[in-house]
C-alpha cells in the first residue's frame, strides 16, 4: 500500500529519521543535495556530520533508501579514516615523496578502499535491517534493482562481451555484483566462492568486521592485482562509481569530535590504526570474525535499547501531572481582521472541487476521454482522481511559567488562540486545542486544557485557588512536549501540527532539587524525538530579546529548522498564523 504523502511528506519523513539518528548518536546532521551520481556521508567538525544525497537520484535507488543507508554508516560507526590509514600502509612503495612522506601506490590503495567500502555497505545494511524490518526490505529491493540496471547496461555492449564477463570479472567488481544479487551470472568465475564467503563473513559484524574480512581477502587481491598489472602493463579499472553509496577516501566519518580534519588523519585515527594492527596480529581471522559477530549482536541490543526510549508508546500515562483550573481573563478578544481573512480563504478552498482529471483514479471522465480521443492525446489521462479528506489537528502548547507575564505575553497568546478558533469555526475537518502548562518545585506539572473558543479565557497564569497562587512557576518543556503529543494523537485529523510558545529554556525541579540544565536539554530532546513519531510537524516559537545562551540551548533541543526566535508576541502571532494558514491550505486543497 503506497504511503499517503498528505499525512507525512517526504521532507517530514527524512527529518524524523535524521532526528532519531541525531538522538541515538548524540550528533548533528546536515542534509544536502549533490550533483554527483553518488550518495555519501562525511564528518564536518566537532559532533557535526553531513549527508549528501545525489540529485537526480542514482538509478534504481529511492532517495529515502539512500538516506537510510547513509544514516546506518553513522549508527554503526564506519571507521573510514582508520581504514584509510591502514590501507595506505599496505600500499607503501620504495622511496619518499617531496614532502618526506612515504610514496603510496594510490590506485592500489583505491582498489583496497573500494573493496572495504562494498564490505562496509554490506555490514551496515545487515545491521540496519535488524533494527527496522522495513529498512531491510527497502535495502534488498534497492540492491536487486541496482544489479539489474548494471546487468542490462552490460548486455547492451554486445552478446560476446556479456558472455565473456562470466570468467573475466575482476574480484572487486564481482564483490559488488554479488552484493547486488547478481551472483548467478558468474558461476564460472574463479573468485565467486571466495567473494560470496566474504559477503557472508561481514554480515552482522561490529565496527571492525569489514577491515578484518578485507585482511582475509588481501592475499587474493594482491596476487590478482600484480598479475593484471604485469599482464596488461596498466592498472585495471573498476565499477566503484556504480556503488550507490561511497565513503570518499578524503573524508572522515569517524573524526575525533572537535579535532578532526577532513583531509588529514588526526591523532585518533593514527592511534586507531595502531590498535587495529595489533588486534589483527593477535588472533586468527576466524576468531576475530567470531568476536565481531558477538560484538555486532551487542551493538544491536544497545542501539535497540536507545531507540526503545524513542519509540515507547506515547499513550503511557504521565505521572506528576495535575489538571488545574485557572482564573478566567477579564478581557476576551481576538484579531477580527485576521480571523475574517483566514475564514474567507478557508471557505473558498472548501468550495473548490476535490477531484481532478489525471492518470490516477477509478472512474473515467467521459468528456475528457472523447476530447483526448479526438485530439490524439494520451487516453490514460482521463481518470477522475478524488482526493480523500485528511483533516488537520492543531495543538498550541503555551508556556505558563511566571516569566510569560512580562510584556503581556500570555494575554497575546490568548488572543492568538481565540483568533485561530474563530478562523476555522465553519471548517469541519480542522480541529484546534491548546494547553497551558508549568510546574512547581516538587515536579508536579499543572496543565489546563483548552478545547474550544469559550475556554480560551483560561489561558492565564493565575490559578483559581489562593492556596496555589504562585505555585507553578517553572518551565517543564520535556513534559509539555509529551503531553502535547499525547493529546494530538487522539485528535481526529490525520495531519498533525504542534506549535509550542515559550520564552525560555527548559527549567524543572524534582522534589525540591533543581535538575541541571544540561540534563534538561537531553531530556527535552528525548521528548521531542518521541513526539515526532506522532507529529512530524512541530514548531517552537521562542519569545523575547535575543540571548545567546538561551538560543543555543533551544537549538540543541529543537534544531534550527524547528526553532523560530521572535522578540515580541506580536511577531510570534504572525509566525504562528502564517504556519497555521499554510498547513490548513495544504490540507483543504
Amino acid at each position: 500500500m503506497p504511503r499517503n504523502k498528505d499525512l507525512v511528506s517526504d521532507s517530514e519523513r527524512e527529518t524524523a529519521l535524521i532526528e532519531i539518528v541525531e538522538f541515538a548518536k548524540d550528533i548533528i546532521i546536515r542534509l544536502k543535495s549533490g550533483s554527483y551520481q553518488c550518495n555519501y556521508v562525511s564528518h564536518d567538525t566537532g559532533n557535526s556530520y553531513q549527508i549528501v544525497l545525489s540529485s537526480p537520484t542514482v538509478k534504481g535507488i529511492e532517495r529515502f533508501t539512500a538516506l537510510n543507508h547513509e544514516c546506518c554508516h553513522l549508527l554503526f560507526d564506519s571507521p573510514a579514516m582508520i581504514v584509510k590509514e591502514l590501507i595506505n600502509e599496505w600500499c607503501w612503495i620504495d622511496g619518499k615523496g617531496a614532502d618526506g612522506k612515504p610514496n603510496i601506490d594510490k590506485l592500489k590503495a583505491k582498489m583496497f578502499f573500494h573493496v572495504w567500502n562494498v564490505l562496509e555497505d554490506v555490514r551496515i545494511e545487515s545491521q540496519g535491517g535488524k533494527i527496522w524490518l522495513g529498512t531491510k526490505k527497502r535495502f534488498e529491493k534497492a540492491r536487486t534493482k541496482r544489479g539489474e540496471i548494471l546487468t542490462e547496461e552490460e548486455k547492451d555492449q554486445g552478446e560476446d562481451f556479456y558472455k565473456n564477463l562470466n570468467k573475466t570479472y575482476a574480484p572487486p567488481d564481482l564483490l559488488l555484483m554479488i552484493r547486488f544479487n547478481q551472483e548467478n551470472r558468474f558461476k564460472e568465475n574463479p573468485y565467486l566462492k571466495e567473494m560470496k564467503q566474504s559477503i557472508s563473513d561481514v554480515e552482522f559484524t561490529s565496527r571492525d568486521g569489514a577491515i578484518i574480512v578485507l585482511t582475509k581477502l588481501k592475499p587474493t587481491l594482491e596476487k590478482w592485482w600484480e598479475e593484471r598489472v604485469n599482464k596488461y602493463d596498466t592498472y585495471p579499472r573498476f565499477k566503484w562509481e556504480h556503488s550507490y553509496s561511497q565513503i570518499r577516501r578524503g573524508d572522515s566519518i569517524d573524526g575525533n569530535r572537535g579535532n578532526g580534519s577532513l583531509r588529514q588523519p588526526n591523532e585518533t585515527h593514527v592511534a586507531g590504526k595502531v590498535w587495529l594492527k595489533d588486534r589483527l596480529g593477535q588472533k586468527e581471522v576466524g576468531e576475530l570474525l567470531k568476536d565481531e559477530k558477538e560484538s555486532g549482536d551487542n551493538d544491536i541490543e544497545e542501539l535497540k535499547s536507545t531507540l526503545d526510549i524513542i519509540s515507547k508508546d506515547m499513550s503511557d500515562s504521565i505521572r506528576d501531572v495535575e489538571v488545574i483550573k485557572r482564573k478566567p481573563a477579564k478581557i476576551e478578544k481576538h484579531n477580527v481582521i485576521v480571523s475574517k481573512h483566514l475564514r474567507k480563504l478557508f471557505n473558498n478552498i472548501t468550495a473548490m472541487p476535490k477531484s481532478r482529471i489525471n492518470n490516477i483514479g477509478d472512474e473515467i471522465d467521459i468528456g475528457s476521454y472523447i476530447e483526448r480521443k479526438i485530439d490524439g492525446y494520451d487516453l490514460n489521462r482521463c481518470l477522475i482522481h478524488k482526493k480523500n479528506e485528511v483533516g488537520l489537528s492543531v495543538l498550541i502548547s503555551i508556556d505558563g511559567s511566571g516569566s510569560m507575564r512580562s510584556n503581556d505575553r500570555i494575554d497575546k497568546a490568548r488572543e492568538l488562540v481565540r483568533t485561530l478558533f474563530e478562523s476555522v469555526k465553519d471548517i469541519e475537518n480542522v480541529e484546534i486545542k491548546a494547553q497551558v502548562w508549568s510546574s512547581d518545585k516538587k515536579g508536579i506539572v499543572g496543565i489546563t486544557n483548552i478545547n474550544n473558543k469559550k475556554e480560551t479565557n483560561m489561558i492565564t497564569l493565575d490559578i483559581d485557588t489562593n492556596k496555589f497562587q504562585s505555585r507553578f512557576k517553572q518551565t517543564p518543556t520535556h513534559k509539555a512536549l509529551t503531553l502535547a503529543s499525547r493529546e494530538v494523537k487522539h485528535m481526529k485529523g490525520k495531519k498533525k501540527l504542534i506549535v509550542m510558545i515559550t520564552d525560555g529554556y527548559p527549567n524543572y525541579s524534582k522534589n525540591l532539587f533543581k535538575i541541571p540544565t544540561a540534563t534538561m536539554v537531553k531530556m527535552t530532546r528525548k521528548s521531542l524525538i518521541k513526539a515526532l513519531r506522532v507529529s512530524p510537524n512541530i514548531m517552537c516559537v521562542l519569545v523575547g530579546d535575543y540571548n545567546h545562551h538561551t538560543s543555543k540551548l533551544m537549538r540543541e533541543v529543537f534544531t534550527q529548522k524547528r526553532l523560530v526566535h521572535v522578540e515580541s508576541m506580536d511577531e510570534a502571532n504572525e509566525k504562528v498564523i502564517k504556519k497555521f494558514k499554510d498547513t490548513v491550505v495544504r490540507v483543504l486543497k
